[in-house]
């Protein structure tokens, strides 16, 4: 179900071992998001809540509630040390569409756009495609960051675009107010 990087079995070790004998393992919740691109949550757990469910990921105690256990399905966790900080990382599988040029437009952003917005601290989901206008959400640097319109007209949408020719347009359906970066504004125009 999930399997854990070199890097994070290392964090997660040292994390068990500074708990001492009460350790039971990690509660890993979905809190948000969108297919392909969810917001976690990663917690040490002393004990075993009623609904959850046990799974052993490479030697260490997973607790998920039923509802993330889906959601988590096929994931890897990783910890990355970055210019913007240092945390664990939850990789989900690219999820797949039905319709074809939804399909394309999500190769696009794997293979394309997230692995450049990752050096920033940020990815973009694909949430849906109808009628020629892909709707998207910007997620972690991108959230709520001053510069999230020009990344999605200037490059976001050029590449999509430039990449599947049925697109005429790319929407951002992210609530960036909702995040604590105080440098967004709200695109006029």
């Amino acid at each position: 179900m999930i399997t854990i990087g070199k890097s994070a079995a290392e964090k997660l070790n040292d994390v068990l071992q500074q708990r001492g004998k009460g350790a039971l393992g990690y509660r890993l919740t979905v809190t948000g998001g969108v297919p392909g691109a969810y917001q976690t949550l990663i917690q040490f757990v002393s004990e075993k809540g009623d609904q959850d469910m046990i799974v052993d990921a490479d030697g260490f105690k997973f607790f998920i509630d039923p509802d993330s256990a889906s959601k988590l399905e096929g994931s890897s966790i990783e910890y990355v040390e970055t210019p913007q900080g240092s945390g664990f990382k939850i990789n989900f599988p690219t999820p797949q569409w039905n319709d074809p040029t939804a399909q394309a437009i999500q190769n696009v952003i794997t293979e394309s756009i997230n692995p450049d917005l990752a050096n920033h601290g940020g990815f973009v989901s694909l949430v849906d495609y109808k009628e020629g206008i892909a709707y998207v959400a910007l997620g972690g640097g991108c959230h709520g960051c001053g510069m999230a319109h020009a990344t999605l007209k200037n490059s976001v949408e050029v590449i999509i675009k430039e990449n599947v020719p049925e697109v005429q347009e790319v929407i951002d359906i992210t609530n960036h107010a909702s995040d604590s970066n105080p440098f967004y504004r709200t695109h006029k125009g």
